[in-house]
């Protein structure tokens, strides 16, 4: 066996950009909730003004105050990587705009803001991208100080980075050929070593009824849920269209994929972190020829992919050269901790 190398892990570090992107597979999966108590509070909060600390308690519980002092510690620890991460990178946006003469415009917040939305949903329903946008909000605690606060990061990224980002028309070859080629609907699984591969897939194989049968993709996705380090593993391991020209996979992966007829397993293929399995589901046809109209929609969304990685590259090499010294003994914690 060939020992390759397979570019996503799922203990990889998340990114310092808060791309909504990233987040709205897991959101969308979640049933709509009643949102009107959030509502109300953003309200309530935007009534009372910012007020000081000790001004009035945090809380009251059965008629006793609750003040923010007895929830610093614990709310610095729980959320404090994420929002000093947050703080810091729009101080040093902040001051990357200043040293470049850019500043930042109502038009451009107003297109971030729309940019926002319409990642969030294509479907040209308002009120269902609303509603997708309340829940992701929900789930991301993203309240309006948050929420004005990741449009404005994110501007300011995309007005530092510019949009001067060219695509090549090999690129959009194989973008095409990704999108409408040929492809397998199927489930990957990637663990540390060769001896843990073996392990599962023995195992699959002994509740197939023996080497050759159709393997239970939910028997592969509960293992994949357990043991995957591959990014896939939160979602069983489904991989819902994987291209034999997808260089995001080790040309490895792609030919065990190739080989399998729909409810086969693959041998233990090894990989630069340890191992994987594979197994096909469903071979997917050809989807036909793309049209002019095509090309040009894959050349545009290849750009703004360039764009959207040069965003999250200057967001963590900002991040990687700041001195950030954490005095509160709880932030810091969460900090190092991060």
């Amino acid at each position: 066996m060939h020992r390759v190398g397979i570019r996503r892990t799922r203990a990889a570090a998340p990114s310092a950009l808060l791309v909504v992107v990233a987040w709205v597979g897991a959101v969308i999966a979640q049933p709509p909730r009643d949102l009107a108590g959030v509502e109300r509070a953003e309200q309530a909060a935007r009534d009372a003004g910012p007020g000081r600390e000790g001004d009035r308690p945090a809380l009251v519980v059965n008629g006793e105050a609750i003040d923010w002092a007895d929830l610093r510690g614990a709310l610095a620890e729980g959320a404090g990587r994420r929002i000093v991460e947050e703080v810091v990178l729009d101080r040093l946006l902040s001051a990357e705009m200043d040293r470049r003469g850019l500043t930042l415009t109502q038009d451009a917040l107003d297109a971030e803001g729309r940019l926002l939305v319409e990642s969030l949903d294509q479907s040209s329903d308002p009120s269902g991208r609303d509603e997708l946008l309340r829940r992701v909000r929900r789930a991301r605690g993203l309240g309006p100080e948050r929420l004005n606060a990741l449009v404005v990061r994110s501007a300011r990224l995309r007005a530092l980075v510019g949009d001067a980002f060219s695509v090549s028309r090999e690129e959009v070859e194989l973008g095409a050929a990704l999108r409408f080629g040929p492809a397998s609907r199927c489930r990957v699984l990637a663990v540390p070593t060769d001896r843990d591969a073996a392990r599962i897939r023995a195992a699959l194989i002994e509740r197939a009824g023996g080497e050759g049968r159709p393997i239970d993709p939910v028997a592969f996705s509960l293992e994949a849920i357990r043991a995957s380090t591959h990014p896939s593993g939160n979602v069983g391991g489904l991989v819902a269209r994987l291209s034999p020209h997808d260089p995001a996979y080790p040309i490895a992966i792609r030919q065990a994929a190739e080989s399998l007829a729909p409810g086969g397993l693959s041998p233990v293929v090894l990989i630069d972190d340890g191992a994987a399995l594979i197994m096909v589901e469903e071979r997917l046809p050809e989807r036909g020829r793309p049209d002019e109209g095509d090309l040009a929609r894959i050349e545009r969304e290849l750009g703004e992919g360039k764009q959207r990685s040069a965003m999250d590259a200057l967001a963590n090499r900002l991040l990687d050269e700041a001195r950030v010294t954490v005095l509160d003994a709880s932030l810091r914690w969460a900090w190092e901790a991060r």
